[in-house]
């Protein structure tokens, strides 16, 4: 749909404050055919679909989809049940982590791609203690109005956001079947296609990943997801809910008890605000300041808060960034931690930007912004 046309429907006036910091991109970058389709529309683009995938052929699984995939093959589903879940500032983060305590096992995944900074976490429980599995299936796949927080997340987004804006060969790649399947992927409701920013993102990040040749084109691409991935995450899913199915439990009672805890231990703390309130104090002073800056070369990481006439980028590092700590992935976290914040300054000297790294332990104040910034 028309980006203006999409703007002046009641439901999506809450963008037009915000539309013009990608409107040029995500009109050059063609993301206006992803965006809201009529039912005709979509209905074609099924049709020329199935045609691209009889010429095709037989599915094979790409060697990245493959790798990936393997390393989800030691569950044992008759005996246990597993979630995986995007490691998150958020309160249901912390929660989780408090639930998980009692697992099997918890590990840091291997990402799809190598190119993406999100941190995914893998738990296993065992099917007898169907308290926990309970309560996580709440935590992991209920969602209100918006996504639901778990699930894997590529780039920081759910796989449908992916699977949704996808094009070969002019055709805008949807299939009747496999869409039937899916319609509700891992119990969420909301429609994918109706956010302009998250288009944009996905086909940036879509963009990367054929760049680096991780699949030949996006009809390969398309078919890993909807064959192999989409329909594998679905079925951890559909096997939980029928675990937990019929089962009574007090989950909202068992939520605010851990979240009552955590808050009085100190341990959720709102790693945004403090971000929020630093970008708040550089806003005053420098106008012209990004925050959550996402330049080409960087990509797919970003910037905390990034002052164009100065060429300095600031992150803001947790305690998570110097430290082993349990609630982000342990030792195992930890080095990937170190890794992505290598990189970061890597990419940074290499294209002229001084990286200013301001520790949790500091105060957020403009007497230590201006010694940091008079230090560069």
């Amino acid at each position: 749909m028309n980006l203006e046309d999409f703007l002046q429907h009641k439901s999506f006036k809450k963008y037009e404050k915000t539309i013009d910091s990608i409107r040029e991109k995500f009109i050059e970058m063609g993301c206006e055919k992803y965006l809201w389709p009529n039912y005709k529309e979509q209905q074609e683009s099924m049709k020329s679909t199935q045609l691209l995938l009889e010429a095709d052929g037989h599915f094979v699984a790409n060697d990245t989809v493959s790798k990936f995939m393997k390393q989800f093959e030691w569950i044992d589903w008759e005996n246990e049940v597993a979630f995986i879940y995007p490691e998150d500032y958020s309160h249901t983060f912390f929660i989780i982590r408090e639930v998980v305590k009692k697992a099997e096992k918890n590990i840091i995944i291997d990402n799809l791609f190598d190119l993406d900074e999100t941190i995914n976490h893998l738990t296993v429980f065992n099917r007898k203690n169907i308290d926990d599995i309970a309560f996580m299936f709440h935590l992991v796949y209920y969602f209100f109005m918006s996504d639901n927080f778990g699930g894997y997340k590529l780039f920081g987004k759910g796989l449908m956001y992916y699977a949704n804006a996808l094009c070969y060969n002019g055709v805008d790649l949807r299939n009747h079947v496999l869409l039937s399947l899916l319609a509700h992927f891992q119990g969420n409701m909301i429609r994918r296609d109706t956010n302009p920013f998250l288009i944009l993102e996905c086909r940036e990040a879509t963009q990367l990943v054929i760049e680096h040749k991780y699949f030949k084109n996006e009809l390969e691409l398309f078919r890993n997801l909807y064959e192999l991935i989409l329909l594998e995450f679905h079925n951890w899913y559909k096997n939980t809910k029928k675990t937990v199915e019929g089962y009574t439990y007090d989950w909202k009672s068992r939520k605010e008890n851990i979240f009552s805890k955590l808050v009085n231990d100190g341990v959720i703390q709102s790693k945004w605000k403090s971000e929020e309130t630093l970008f708040k104090i550089i806003k005053s002073k420098y106008p012209s300041a990004l925050y959550q800056h996402r330049p080409s070369w960087l990509s797919p990481q970003s910037l905390d808060i990034f002052i164009p006439e100065l060429k300095i980028g600031i992150e803001y590092q947790g305690i998570q960034h110097y430290e082993s700590i349990d609630y982000f992935g342990g030792e195992e976290g930890f080095k990937h931690r170190v890794w992505l914040d290598n990189e970061k300054r890597r990419k940074c000297s290499e294209n002229s930007i001084a990286l200013i790294e301001w520790n949790y332990q500091e105060s957020i104040n403009l007497a230590n912004l201006n010694k940091k910034l008079s230090a560069v």
